[in-house]
């Protein structure tokens, strides 16, 4: 049912989306003097919604959706290789320092938004907390979470983006591990600190890190970077709670988010930024 759920949920908001965003194209004033400017992509745009939205109903509801995601990307693939002014640049996609970069930022969103799916629903099944005592232990997170996010700021310029990633999966792991060998509502309120103050550190670091590899293509890539963050804030919900539905057990859910934090360790071996940025 939570996989259901989730989908129907998502449905409205996607359809929100898509009439937003054509009215955006529709009403907004025309703009002049762009030079070199080719046009606006609009099939590769409604072909990667459609992507997105297979890629969604495939992990929630039926394996055969994967499928017709997976033909559909090939067709991305040639059509943005094809047109002269594809929505997503060929050029970034190449760039593999960059996809690196935003296949850590997509993977922190799948885990932190699978664990806020799993969290309250195990502190509610599992404990019989409270809405509000739920609340609470996610309030306190995000107020530790809000101070990271300021000291780490403080810390990069001493300490690099690349260690301050490799401390917030570090943590994040930790978090997970809590999650998974240990139970009590004491450990699952440090678990979930841990996790908010990890995202933070991490997503801090990111948010330096990908201006810095992309150099005067900014614009176009932190369009892409945000996009997969979007698709992993997406992907995280549907992902635990396939796993919870399938298996009935929240620490396999915990261990599944565990594996996929350990492939940041070796996303950033050797990560090197271009010298001249």
């Amino acid at each position: 049912m939570p996989a259901r759920l989730s989908v129907a949920l998502a449905g409205p908001f996607l359809l929100v989306s898509i009439l937003t965003a054509w009215l955006l194209l529709n009403f907004m004033p025309p703009v002049n003097n762009l030079g070199g400017y080719e046009g606006f992509d609009y099939l590769g745009a409604t072909m990667l919604v459609f992507f997105i939205v297979m890629l969604l109903v495939g992990v929630n509801l039926s394996y055969y959706y994967l499928l017709d995601a997976s033909g559909l990307l090939v067709v991305l693939a040639w059509w943005f290789n094809k047109t002269p002014a594809p929505f997503i640049e060929v050029k970034l996609l190449k760039n593999l320092v960059f996809v690196r970069a935003v296949t850590v930022g997509l993977i922190i969103n799948v885990v932190l938004l699978g664990g806020l799916f799993l969290l309250p629903l195990l502190l509610a099944n599992s404990y019989q907390l409270s809405s509000l005592k739920v609340g609470l232990i996610f309030f306190g997170a995000s107020i530790f979470s809000s101070l990271a996010s300021l000291f780490v700021g403080r810390l990069l310029p001493n300490y690099g983006n690349l260690t301050l990633i490799y401390v917030g999966a570090t943590l994040m792991a930790l978090s997970l591990l809590l999650l998974y060998f240990f139970t009590g509502v004491a450990i699952i309120g440090l678990a979930t600190g841990l996790l908010f103050i990890s995202y933070s550190t991490i997503q801090v670091a990111l948010n330096s890190l990908v201006p810095l590899i992309l150099g005067n293509k900014v614009g176009l890539g932190l369009g892409v970077y945000n996009l997969a963050n979007f698709i992993g804030m997406a992907l995280g919900p549907a992902i635990s709670s396939k796993i919870l539905d399938a298996t009935h057990s929240y620490g396999l859910a915990f261990l599944s988010s565990l594996i996929l934090v350990e492939l940041i360790f070796p996303l950033l071996f050797r990560l090197t930024i271009p010298k001249n940025q």
